[in-house]
């Protein structure tokens, strides 16, 4: 009977073992990725997340490892204008640690992917981060590149999320090192792009940092949380380069590197196209020795005039060249920009020309500086009030103050004295007197003198 109910026991307890053994290996199972879902380990991920991934790095050249995985990802059919693509979909989930790749990665046509990773890393690779996830390209073409196929048009969905893709290696100047240019749809969130090649200096390399260009007609795109530097040393490339029909972007970071001059580019604005913020940091050598161009629009779509808008634009430790070459925002025809906000941090470079290509075609509500500030318009290095022409004629130069800039000005004055006569030149003897105003305008070309006698001060604002 002893024996009978022992072995009963010993049944009991083979089965609750293998009941265990089961469970533990479901839920090994369950913590990995699966089907349209793959989790990829870095080689110096924590013990944890290696036993969760179905992808292990060996942080050797990592390239091979991450390709597979994407083409191992379910592929569906994707209808294009010339025919069908398969392609893979899909997500990827990177875990925290670094990923080294020795050659860029260049996703299948047709490609439906989402990327996510633990989260922005704010050290060098040589620090071993903060437990982000990197991923570092020492290939002189890149990191990453979403293609174009001219007969298939814009054709890949992408959203990456918490990465930060680091170049390490010296970038040619007509390569991209985050290349977007296939985009149909999707969008950037909390992205790094970072030259690590010479992080250490904080100095710009050549090469673009970040093209997003999404140009499939009825698709929306989206970037936030998005910081780039350093890039765009020279070869007239910008530090970023973007445009969409539907393209709406916050908080965008951009850092010239003490050496890059070209901040943002906008190819072409859509009927939808929006910047909540935008900070540039570091455009411009303090020697003067490049002309500063900051923001640029360049191509517009359509026959229409499109409009962009642009909530808060603020700009800090930019120094201007030496040259009138120098141009804050420039817009070519058939569009305009609207500014809710300038905001001047400029305390290490002040009086930065706020020159405009295309004066008519911007509009800005508010400027915030650190040496004026005004309603409308922007801060300009204010001339001398000239001194006082008693025939009221103002022939010699140095008795008129002219307005050589190719946009108006509002200038205000504080405080007229009782017998000053304000008069404005239209040409050689074409002279007007306005009287005592607090402020008026000042046209391109037009000069302005005192008769009697002349005010204490002035202050000069572009339009």
């Amino acid at each position: 009977m002893e024996d009978l109910i022992k072995g009963e026991l010993d049944w009991h307890n083979k089965v609750n073992e293998n009941f265990h053994e089961v469970d533990s290996q479901m839920a090994e199972k369950a913590n990995k990725g699966s089907g349209a879902t793959i989790i990829i380990a870095a080689s110096n991920a924590s013990d944890n997340s290696k036993l969760t991934a179905n992808y292990l790095c060996d942080g050797i050249n990592d390239y091979d490892i991450i390709m597979n995985a994407i083409n191992n990802l379910p592929h569906a059919d994707f209808k294009t204008p010339v025919g069908v693509l398969n392609a893979p979909f899909g997500k990827i989930i990177f875990t925290e640690g670094v990923f080294k790749l020795n050659t860029k990665i260049v996703l299948p046509f047709g490609s439906h992917i989402i990327a996510e990773g633990m989260g922005r890393c704010y050290q060098d690779c040589d620090f071993g981060g903060n437990g982000g996830t990197i991923i570092s390209s020492s290939d002189p073409h890149g990191i990453l590149k979403l293609p174009f196929k001219t007969e298939w048009g814009d054709n890949i969905t992408f959203i990456a999320r918490d990465l930060d893709f680091r170049q390490d290696g010296e970038l040619l100047a007509s390569e991209i090192a985050v290349n977007c240019v296939g985009l149909m749809s999707g969008g950037l969130e909390n992205i790094g792009v970072i030259n690590d090649h010479n992080i250490s200096g904080i100095t710009s390399q050549q090469g673009m940092g970040l093209n997003l260009n999404i140009g499939a007609y009825g698709n929306t795109a989206f970037a936030r949380d998005i910081d780039v530097g350093a890039f765009g040393q020279g070869n007239g490339v910008y530090c970023m380069e973007c445009g969409a029909n539907h393209l709406v972007m916050d908080n965008i970071h951009l850092n010239g590197g003490q050496v890059s001059n070209l901040a943002l580019k906008i190819t072409y604005m859509g009927d939808r196209f929006y910047i909540g913020s935008l900070h540039l940091f570091q455009f411009g050598k303090t020697d003067g020795s490049t002309a500063l161009k900051l923001l640029r629009v360049e191509h517009t779509q359509g026959p229409s005039r499109m409009s962009g808008q642009i909530g808060n634009l603020s700009f800090e430790s930019c120094y201007k060249g030496t040259t009138q070459t120098d141009y804050f925002i420039q817009i070519d025809d058939n569009a305009d920009l609207q500014i809710d906000r300038i905001i001047d941090n400029n305390q290490a470079a002040p009086n930065l020309n706020l020159l405009y290509g295309s004066y008519d075609k911007v509009s800005v509500k508010t400027y915030c500086g650190t040496n004026k500030q005004a309603k409308g318009g922007f801060w300009i290095p204010t001339p001398a009030v000239p001194s006082i022409t008693p025939d009221g004629t103002a022939f010699g130069q140095e008795n008129k103050a002219t307005n050589n800039y190719p946009f108006p000005m509002q200038v205000f004055i504080p405080s007229f004295p009782t017998d000053c006569i304000l008069n404005i030149q239209d040409g050689i003897l074409s002279n007007k007197t306005v009287g005592k105003p607090a402020s008026f305008i000042l046209a391109p070309g037009q000069s302005v003198f005192f008769t009697k006698s002349v005010p204490a001060s002035w202050i000069w604002l572009g339009m």
